[in-house]
C-alpha cells in the first residue's frame, strides 16, 4: 500500500510535466488528440496573467501598509528575506512587490498541492486504479483564492474536505458535482468565516485595515464619495489605492472571478 502511494506521487508529479501517452483521438479533442490532464493545464496556463497582477497587487499594498506604519525592521521572514537578498520592500519597484507576493503564495500554494496528492495517491492505491487528473488545477485554484495571511492547516483542511468530498468520492474527474476548488473554499467560507472577511484578511500587516469599496459606497455616502477620498476608478480595476476592492483576492485577478 505505501509503495502503490509513493508510486503514484511520482506519476502526479511527471504528470505535472509530461503529458500521458493516451490521448483522445475522437470528437471533440481530434484535431490535436488532446487529453483531460492537458486540458486542465490549459486552465492554469490562462490564469498565469492575472495571477502575476495579483502578485504584484498582493506586495504592492503589503509594502504601502509597511511604508505608512514605518515598521522597521518590517514583521516576518518574508519582508526579512526580502531585505537580505536586497530585493528590498520598494511599493512602487515591480520586482520586489511580485517577490513579495509569491512569498505568501507559494507556500498555500505547495500545502494545497501536497494535500491532494496525498488524498489522489491514497484514494488511487486503494481502489487499485491510476491516478486522476486534475489535481494541479485544483491545488492552484484553492491557492489562488486563498487570502495571504490563511493559516497552512486551514489550507489543508479545505484541500482535503474540497478534493475528498468533492471529487474523489464520486469517482473522479468526469464525475463530480460541484467544481473541488470552488467547493473547497466555500467549506472554509463556514467553516473559518473570518479567515476570508476578517479584519485584515487581504493585507497581511498588523493593524492595516482600510475600507473597501463597498463599505465607503454603503456606509460614507454613495458613489461620491469614492472620488472624495482620492480614489479613482482606476484604482477600483486595479485593486489599489487608499481602499481595496471588496471582491478581489490578494493575488488572483483584480475583478475576482474566482473570489
Amino acid at each position: 500500500m505505501i509503495k502503490t502511494v509513493v508510486d503514484n506521487f511520482g506519476v502526479l508529479f511527471r504528470r505535472f510535466i509530461l503529458s500521458s501517452h493516451t490521448v483522445t483521438r475522437a470528437p471533440p479533442h481530434i484535431r490535436d488528440a488532446n487529453n483531460v490532464q492537458r486540458l486542465w493545464n490549459y486552465f492554469v496556463i490562462a490564469s498565469i496573467p492575472a495571477w502575476l497582477i495579483g502578485l504584484w497587487s498582493l506586495g504592492h499594498q503589503t509594502n504601502l501598509a509597511i511604508a505608512d506604519f514605518a515598521l522597521d525592521p518590517a514583521p516576518g521572514w518574508r519582508a526579512a528575506l526580502l531585505l537580505k537578498t536586497g530585493i528590498g520592500l520598494d511599493a512602487f519597484d515591480p520586482m520586489a512587490c511580485v517577490a513579495h507576493g509569491a512569498l505568501y503564495f507559494l507556500p498555500i500554494f505547495l500545502v494545497a498541492l501536497l494535500v491532494g496528492a496525498f488524498w489522489e495517491s491514497l484514494f488511487a492505491a486503494v481502489r487499485k486504479k491510476r491516478v486522476d487528473e486534475g489535481l494541479l488545477y485544483i491545488a492552484w485554484f484553492v491557492a489562488l483564492m486563498m487570502p495571504a495571511d490563511a493559516p497552512l492547516y486551514q489550507v489543508a483542511h479545505g484541500m482535503s474536505f474540497g478534493i475528498v468530498f468533492g471529487k474523489l468520492i464520486y469517482g473522479g474527474s468526469g464525475r463530480y458535482l460541484v467544481n473541488p476548488a470552488m467547493f473547497a473554499i466555500a467549506f472554509l467560507v463556514f467553516s473559518y468565516s473570518e479567515l476570508m472577511f476578517g479584519e485584515g484578511a487581504w493585507v497581511p500587516v498588523a493593524g492595516y485595515d482600510q475600507p473597501t469599496v463597498l463599505e465607503l459606497v454603503t456606509e460614507e455616502g454613495g458613489l461620491r464619495v469614492i472620488p472624495a477620498v482620492d480614489y479613482s476608478y482606476c484604482n477600483c480595476s486595479s485593486a489599489t489605492g487608499p481602499a481595496r476592492s471588496a471582491w478581489s483576492p490578494s493575488w488572483g485577478p483584480p475583478s475576482g472571478p474566482f473570489s
